[in-house]
């Protein structure tokens, strides 16, 4: 049973026998700021910089995650447009020695942008012993967010799952695909 608390005068009631609340009569305009998705005009994020005016935009940005955050978008959308970005990115990523926001950064640049290429690299740096567990993990935790993986995507995942050679990596893929 409910109490009533102390000065109150009115009986509790449960959310669930309260009436409705009625938003049949609000927009979504303050909500835009949030999710972008919801606004019907496409954005205009302006005209897309080169590859390595991007990514010299991403390596300055340092600690900034608000920067970091608008040059990982834009190479999304380079890597969108081209494929032999998505190959830049994946052997600056097979590379050592990148500062861990940049490489984080990148990893989920390839999983926004989200096209088969993409996707196939990002497996590929999973399946990769050679890399380090870091990184793997990093990617498969970026993997996590994509909206609509590839059939062959979900494969290599579960594949990774069952492999039983690691278990934290399978438990991170486990992960992924349950996202």
């Amino acid at each position: 049973p409910l109490r009533e608390p102390r000065g109150c005068h009115r009986p509790l009631e449960r959310v669930a026998d309260a009436d409705p609340i009625d938003t049949s009569g609000q927009g979504s305009e303050p909500l835009v700021a949030f999710f972008p998705e919801l606004v019907s005009a496409p954005i205009d994020r302006g005209p897309l910089r080169t590859f390595d005016e991007a990514l010299a935009s991403l390596t300055k940005a340092g600690d900034n995650w608000h920067a970091r955050l608008a040059a990982r978008d834009e190479l999304a959308r380079l890597l969108v447009a081209s494929n032999a970005a998505v190959e830049r990115v994946a052997v600056m990523l097979r590379r050592a020695g990148l500062a861990e926001p940049v490489e984080r950064s990148l990893i989920e640049a390839l999983a926004t942008a989200a096209t088969p290429s993409a996707q196939s690299q990002l497996v590929a740096l999973v399946a990769d012993g050679a890399r380090p567990m870091g990184l793997r993990v990093n990617v498969l935790g970026a993997m996590a967010l994509m909206g609509d993986p590839y059939e062959t995507t979900i494969d290599a995942l579960a594949k990774v799952v069952y492999a039983k050679t690691d278990g934290v990596l399978a438990s991170q893929a486990g992960m992924t695909l349950a996202a």
